[in-house]
């Protein structure tokens, strides 16, 4: 795969917001769909879950994933 089809691929799982997101997709699509079809499609069908992820602020993540890497050390010393 190209080095330009990679660039594209990472503007949209590094969006920051889900406009920007939908804004890749939509270029992916546009770019790439004829060359790799399959690989877009794929990204197309799984966008969901990456846009659902982006509606979350970014501070709220970070504290959810500092709170669950401490219940895990937790549970790792019992």
């Amino acid at each position: 795969m190209g080095r330009n089809f990679k660039k594209d691929l990472k503007r949209i799982y590094r969006a920051e917001t889900e406009e920007r997101a939908k804004e890749g997709i939509l270029r992916l699509r546009e770019r790439w769909g004829k060359v790799y079809p399959k690989v877009v499609k794929k990204w197309e069908d799984k966008a969901y879950a990456l846009l659902r992820f982006l509606r979350y602020p970014k501070l709220y993540l970070i504290v959810k994933e500092m709170d669950e890497r401490l219940n895990l050390s937790k549970l790792r010393r019992i």
